[in-house]
């Protein structure tokens, strides 16, 4: 009897080893605020600007998988009625679990390309520029610091093509 529970639950791991992929990138989201319960939440590319993937918000999480050629950063968006405009979060898609928190508390882990985005989120929302700056002064230092970010994540072409394509206009 033991030998045929051993040999069943080794065939189960097997099976469930056979079918996750090596190569998937797994994101997994959670919402930090609620009211978003039965919305769809979109994976959009963020060069193309087309709709990868989407799913629906349950128990304030919701999950994509897919398996990227080679890593990219995308956009989830959530749009509804009655939002005035729709939340948007940049997310790098790259192999491996990823981690995200949206809402008012935002935050994308896990994975290195990841690690990078939200640490480029954080120094973009960490900018103080004096405020004694004109319209023109103040949107030349953040052409500035723009252009030092993609100087900086030149090794990273999807994180440096994000930001061009993002905030530079």
């Amino acid at each position: 009897m033991r030998k045929l529970i051993y040999t069943f639950g080794m065939i189960a791991a097997m099976a469930m080893t056979a079918c996750s992929n090596p190569r998937e990138a797994v994101i997994d989201g959670e919402m930090t605020v609620e009211g978003w319960n039965g919305k769809n939440i979109e994976l959009i590319n963020s060069v193309t600007n087309e709709v990868i993937s989407q799913t629906r918000i349950e128990d304030n999480e919701f999950e994509f998988r897919l398996v990227p050629d080679t890593p990219f950063i995308a956009t989830l968006r959530i749009q509804s009625e009655d939002m005035d405009i729709p939340y948007i979060l940049p997310v790098a898609v790259e192999m491996g679990e990823i981690t995200v928190k949206a809402g008012m508390e935002t935050l994308t882990t896990g994975t290195p390309l990841n690690t990078r985005l939200q640490q480029f989120m954080v120094r973009k929302s960490d900018l103080t520029l004096p405020d004694t700056l004109s319209l023109e002064e103040y949107k030349k230092e953040f052409r500035a610091f723009i252009e030092q970010e993609i100087e900086n994540n030149k090794d990273c072409p999807a994180l440096a093509g994000f930001i061009k394509k993002a905030y530079l206009r």
